[in-house]
Parts: structure tokens; C-alpha cells; sequence
């Protein structure tokens, strides 16, 4: 059996335990006709950045969340915060724009000022990026730096769109200690 079967099988038994799970099955009828998320969770597709878990909250329905490589927000995904803010009732008060430690997509974004394969490869995220890099090319630790200006910068572009609609938040969640850094 393959690497790929046994996770299918894994995975397949873990969909039988959480269809099963009593708790799950009553929060699964209480959002069926609706969902009521207060907070909306832009965040790294990066799979070690799991929006329930780093918040200790295992409900259905407590988050709305929009996953993407560098928090690089395409216009479907701001389509998806827009419907979310104008359609959710009662309207999400929180958009939490989270960046994180270590991030891929960031370094690959440095690396591509120098490298113009990664760039040509991932035109779009790589040049968007690229803008907050600059702002901290000169500052000590470039990197944690870039990752912290890419999320600022990110979150700057959903309140201008939102404005006072939503209140946007920053925060860095550290792979390691699992911390949240807020930033005001």
C-alpha cells in the first residue's frame, strides 16, 4: 500500500469519527441553516498555521477563514471577506490578519529580488510581497521584519476597503512557542 493510501485511510477514519462525535453532530444542526462567525481569519496557507488550534477553539462555525501563500489576497478571497462582513448576521466585529514565523512564502519573496526564476514563477504573490520587504530592506532580522511588514501592510489594504465596517488586527504566530505577537 502507498504512502498516499495510507493517508486516505487515515483520514477516512478520522471523517467517520467527527460524523460520529455527538458534540460535532449537534454544532454541524445548530449552523446548518446558518453561520455566525464574529471573527474573520486571514491567514498563511501554510500547514502548520491552523487557525482552531493555535485558539484553543474546536466549534463549528466560530471562525471565518480565508487561507493564502503570504496572507496575498486575490480578488476572490477579497470577495469572500466582503460577502462575509455584508452577509453574516449578526456582521463579524474582527478581521485578524495573522502572519507567522518562518514563513516560505516570505523568504521565497526576498529571494526573489535576486532570483528572477521565483519571481516569473510566482509573478503575483512574489511582487506583492516584494513592496513590504523594501519598506524594512535596510532593519536588523530582514526577514522576521518583512513578515511582519507584509502582514501590516496586508491588513492596511482590508481596512481601507472595510474602514470602520470591521476592525482589522495584526497579529504574528510563532511556529515555535506558539505565541501570538499583536501588532498596533
Amino acid at each position: 500500500m502507498s504512502n498516499c493510501e495510507d493517508i486516505l485511510k487515515t483520514l477516512k477514519i478520522g471523517n467517520k469519527k467527527f460524523v460520529n462525535n455527538l458534540e460535532y453532530q449537534e454544532q454541524r444542526e445548530e449552523n446548518y441553516r446558518k453561520q455566525t462567525p464574529q471573527v474573520i481569519f486571514v491567514s498563511c496557507s501554510d500547514s502548520r498555521v491552523s487557525v482552531p488550534i493555535i485558539f484553543d477553539t474546536f466549534h463549528i462555525g466560530t471562525f471565518f477563514e480565508i487561507k493564502t501563500a503570504g496572507q496575498v489576497l486575490n480578488a476572490s478571497d477579497l470577495e469572500s471577506i466582503k460577502y462575509a462582513v455584508e452577509n453574516i448576521k449578526p456582521q463579524p466585529c474582527l478581521i485578524i490578519m495573522l502572519g507567522h514565523t518562518n514563513c516560505g512564502t516570505v523568504k521565497a519573496a526576498i529571494e526573489s529580488l535576486d532570483d528572477y526564476r521565483i519571481r516569473n514563477e510566482y509573478p503575483i504573490i512574489t511582487s506583492t510581497i516584494q513592496k513590504s520587504i523594501k519598506k524594512v530592506s535596510q532593519e536588523k532580522d530582514k526577514f522576521y521584519k518583512s513578515i511582519v511588514q507584509n502582514a501590516i501592510d496586508r491588513a492596511e489594504d482590508l481596512k481601507f476597503l472595510f474602514g470602520n465596517d470591521v476592525k482589522v488586527l495584526t497579529g504574528i504566530y510563532d511556529i515555535l512557542t506558539g505565541e501570538i505577537n499583536w501588532i498596533k
